[in-house]
């Protein structure tokens, strides 16, 4: 195992201790970079006077093996013959002017005979500079030296003198040709994902500078190009007095470190930054929330996608309590400089009104992206062991119904029909059959959707309808709404699942219940839904508009003006007419005379005219 000299902070000149790879990194041991938090690296990559500072005081302790791990041959030799190409890199290797060693060289062979007797007639060495260097065309770095007629021992190159001259010329005129264009270019910098010392010349760098050390997720970092939301190591210092928060490990290779941090509950200093797509927020907030006297409240977690102006910091620091955190969605758009996901714990109805209350009192509501054109979604997590036997299919069945389509789109606030059915779309229930049959297996339709009802495995289950609107109210409607639907349907029974009995349900409730869904219902005229709601309920499948006249004449309720009007609205004209309470069709099938089939047929088959039949 190789050992590395740890570095001055303030000089990067390295230090009479020395650690191991996995321990270099790890705070709890290393804490020489800890104690000058103040450093702050600047932007960008790695400058490449640091680069060779940093390579020359680690040079005694750079392996040659990792180098040679690089250097396969590209052809004509086998791997039995490994100490050969072995011995020909290190020489190369050798030859080539110390500061050149620091940049990263890749060496590789490529053998152009090899007789017998395992000896050269010629070779070349392909030197190959890192890609990442900045200020000037990579390509032009990469020389092809030439040696001929060697002799070769058991392990050992021997050159033959002449031809040994040669070679080290050439590729000492190579070096000097990079060297000198390094000198031309006054801001070259190095890249942290390419070359072979690269990564872990770069990760001294930063590591020395307190920027981009430690990411606390579980994940295995298997190259340097992904490291991008590391803590501080000043950050990661405020752990040392649980060692098993942290763990560095390396798996073989300066590009496969793992790093495990686990956060301490209540640490806002983890959170001030977006954390990645699939971040836990329970292993960040690992809690949940609600009332001394919630003992069996539904837990509710919630993912507002917003765009605004606020760092993560500002939003973080806006909470009173933590009950959320800022993860990375690519799907997230606006006009604001920051694009986040607010992720929440489980939390119960009551606990959710007045964390989001504390939250939205320390923000300006300007700062927000709040127009219809963004997309972004609010999406609403329902705890799986809320729902018991049958309660699932009935609280499915009440939204991916058909008959609720219009309804749930106003609930919805989304700025189109196509944007609803874009993110939270839902089966097409009226091909599965008739509607009785379909309510009773709304879960096994709905089932591998990931639209307006998503089944998250045993965990959660997830209503992904509403808009993203950045606004106390808006939220606590879209919350409200769905624990409404979740009680209703748990005692309803399928055939009660209907709008109509939803929302006298909710009338029913004492008037301090849902209370900003209640307001807002008023303030959309949801009523206006429950005609055509009804009609759907009723008509079903049906489509051809004769079929649907005869059927609307056999109603089992009064039809009113109201339906008419829900299905003309539909139909985009005026298709039906209520007079004198009986439907008519206005669309027929025929021509303009279509109207005279009946009257003219029975003339001409009154009576019993005969006709005689003449073969021709």
């Amino acid at each position: 195992m190789s050992l590395y000299p740890v570095l001055d902070c303030t000089t990067l000149a390295p230090l009479p201790v020395k650690l191991s790879l996995d321990d270099y990194f790890n705070p709890l041991i290393n804490r020489e970079y800890l104690e000058t938090s103040s450093r702050v690296a600047a932007e960008g990559n790695i400058p490449l006077s640091a680069y060779l500072s940093i390579c020359k005081s680690l040079s005694s302790t750079v392996p040659h093996e990792n180098l040679l791990d690089n250097a396969l041959p590209l052809r004509g030799v086998s791997m039995e013959q490994v100490s050969l190409w072995r011995s020909l890199i290190l020489y190369a290797y050798d030859l080539i002017p110390e500061e050149h060693k620091y940049l990263g060289p890749q060496l590789s062979i490529i053998f152009d005979s090899i007789d017998a007797g395992d000896n050269i007639a010629s070779f070349h060495i392909r030197l190959t500079y890192p890609e990442s260097i900045r200020g000037f065309e990579a390509r032009r770095l990469n020389k092809i030296v030439t040696l001929k007629t060697t002799k070769l021992g058991d392990t050992q190159y021997e050159p033959v003198a002449e031809d040994n001259y040669r070679f080290a010329y050439e590729l000492r005129e190579a070096t000097a040709f990079v060297h000198e264009r390094f000198q031309a270019v006054s801001d070259a910098k190095i890249y942290n994902n390419d070359g072979l010392l690269n990564p872990f010349i770069v990760l001294f760098y930063r590591y020395a500078n307190n920027r981009h050390i430690y990411m606390p997720t579980d994940t295995t970092i298997r190259t340097f190009g992904m490291i991008q939301d590391w803590m501080r190591p000043s950050d990661v210092a405020s752990y040392s007095d649980d060692p098993a928060r942290i763990r560095v490990t390396n798996r073989g290779g300066w590009s496969n470190l793992r790093v495990d941090i686990k956060a301490k509950p209540g640490d806002r200093r983890i959170l001030e930054q977006i954390l990645n797509y699939s971040a836990d927020v329970l292993q960040y907030l690992p809690y949940t929330i609600k009332g001394p006297k919630e003992p069996t409240a539904t837990l509710y977690g919630v993912e507002l996608e917003a765009c605004s102006d606020y760092t993560p910091k500002q939003i973080i620091d806006a909470q009173k309590d933590l009950f959320f955190i800022c993860k990375n969605d690519s799907s997230i758009h606006g006009s604001k400089g920051y694009c986040y996901e607010l992720v929440t714990v489980p939390a119960s109805l009551r606990a959710h009104k007045r964390l989001w209350a504390e939250f939205f009192e320390k923000v300006d509501y300007r700062q927000f992206d709040t127009t219809k054109d963004t997309g972004n979604g609010m999406h609403v997590h329902i705890d799986r062991k809320t729902f018991k036997k049958d309660h699932l299919n009935r609280f499915s069945w009440f939204i991916i119904n058909p008959s609720n389509k219009d309804f749930l789109f106003a609930v919805s606030e989304r700025p189109t029909k196509r944007n609803m059915e874009d993110w939270a779309s839902t089966p097409n229930c009226f091909s599965y059959g008739k509607k009785h049959s379909v309510a009773r297996r709304a879960v096994a339709i709905n089932g591998g959707m990931r639209g307006a009802v998503h089944y998250k495995g045993d965990k959660t289950v997830e209503i992904r309808i509403f808009k993203g609107i950045v606004s106390y109210a808006t939220v606590v409607k879209n919350i409200e709404f769905v624990d409404s639907v979740v009680e209703f349907t748990r005692t309803a029974n399928t055939n009660q699942v209907t709008l109509k009995h939803y929302l006298d349900w909710v009338s029913s409730l004492p008037s301090n219940k849902y209370t900003v869904l209640r307001a807002f219902f008023a303030e959309a005229k949801v009523e206006q839904h429950l005609p055509l709601a009804e009609l759907t309920e009723y008509v079903w499948s049906a489509t051809d508009d004769e079929d649907v006249t005869e059927k609307l004449n056999r109603a089992p309720f009064k039809v009113t003006n109201e339906h008419i009007t829900a299905l003309n609205k539909r139909k985009r004209k005026r298709t039906f007419v209520l007079k004198n309470g009986v439907v008519t069709c206005l669309s027929k099938r025929g021509g303009m005379l279509a109207k005279l089939d009946l009257d003219i047929q029975k003339k001409q088959t009154r009576g019993a005219a005969t006709f005689a039949m003449t073969n021709v």
